[in-house]
């Protein structure tokens, strides 16, 4: 028994670390998305 829930407390903590890394991804996508944005609205201009 212990050794089962040992293997599911790290697969929790992997699924929370995969969680997190995806949304730091997703996250700087965004800002990049955005950024990409600005920029060509900022070019267009001048």
């Amino acid at each position: 028994m212990n050794a089962s829930n040992d293997a599911l407390h790290r697969w929790m903590t992997f699924q929370n670390g995969a969680a997190d890394a995806a949304g730091s991804l997703a996250s700087l996508c965004g800002a990049a998305l955005v950024a990409g944005w600005g920029a060509t609205r900022v070019f267009r201009f001048q």
